[in-house]
This record gives structure tokens, sequence and C-alpha cells, in this order.
């Protein structure tokens, strides 16, 4: 109900992708993550940390280090 209500709301979005890849839909989790920062270049916005951390999360297995 929310994603209708707010069908671009990062929070959510987050939510969606970390359940598709708990479930191991591979193909979800793909095109979910080319949603999520084309959406975010198309408007000129960076992404929140957590997203950033998540979308590392997802495809590379662990979010990279950060540096100070």
């Amino acid at each position: 109900r929310a994603l209708s209500a707010a069908p671009e709301d990062e929070m959510l979005l987050r939510l969606r992708l970390r359940s598709e890849h708990l479930a191991g839909n591979r193909f979800e989790v793909e095109r979910l993550v080319l949603h999520i920062t084309r959406h975010a270049r198309l408007l000129g916005v960076d992404l929140q940390d957590e997203t950033v951390e998540l979308l590392q999360e997802v495809m590379e297995g662990q979010a990279r280090a950060r540096l100070a």
C-alpha cells in the first residue's frame, strides 16, 4: 500500500530491495538497483547513506569500507 501512495520513496524502496534480496530474487534485485540509481541520477540527487550501503551489499555481498 505504501509503495502505491509513494512509489519513489527511498526508504520504502530500500525495504523492497532488502526483501527481494532475502528472497533470493536476483532479477528483481538488479531491476530495483537500476531503477533506484537511474531515478536519483535523473533527479540530480544523492542517495541516502543507508541506500548506498544496501546497494553495495546486495550487488557486491557487503558494503564497502568508507574513507574517513
